[in-house]
């Protein structure tokens, strides 16, 4: 009489278990008891496909980097803007210094100028001054040469005066006319 295989160990086609090669792993009840660590295995891979919040996404080293160079190329502008607004204000500063420099030498030049004709003007009052003081001892001489001639004139009066005309004295007094000749050398 043959022996039955208990149906516990019989799979579906009636054949028993324990002549089918079984996969290492696995159970009775065809469990796959080795998958679970294959997952966790696998899950560091998954993770950055669909990270948690926070964590960096994939390529986001890339973008840092073009945002770091899109930064110093900025930075490099504004330090180019900055030397050129400060060579602007030298430039404006030195500009403003040479006008400056021109109106002082332009109000020297207008106050030597005015000295100038300050300094005309008091060398024509000077003139002014002098012919003044010629016009007055030119005065002062007539006057004086008036008053010698009034003098001689009261002098002639008082007393006679010896007058010589073409050789002959002739005597004038209050006694009256005298003649006096004189020897011709």
């Amino acid at each position: 009489m043959m022996m039955q295989p208990n149906m516990m160990n019989v799979d579906r086609t009636g054949q028993p278990i324990s002549n089918i090669a079984q996969p290492m792993g696995v159970d009775n009840q065809m469990n796959p008891m080795g998958m679970q660590p294959m997952q966790q295995q696998m899950a560091p891979m998954v993770q950055p496909v669909q990270p948690m919040m926070g964590q960096p996404m994939m390529g986001q080293p890339m973008m840092q980097q073009q945002n770091q160079m899109v930064q110093q190329q900025m930075m490099q502008q504004q330090a180019v803007q900055q030397q050129i607004q400060q060579q602007q204000m030298m430039q404006n500063q030195m500009a403003q210094q040479q006008m400056a420099q021109q109106q002082m030498r332009q109000q020297q030049a207008q106050q030597q100028m005015a000295q100038q004709q300050m300094a005309q003007q008091q060398m024509a009052q000077q003139q002014m001054v002098q012919q003044q003081m010629r016009q007055q001892q030119m005065m002062q001489q007539q006057q004086m040469q008036q008053q010698q001639m009034r003098q001689q004139q009261m002098m002639m009066q008082q007393r006679g005066q010896v007058i010589s005309v073409g050789g002959i004295n002739i005597g004038i007094g209050g006694g009256g006319v005298q003649v006096y000749h004189y020897n011709r050398r």
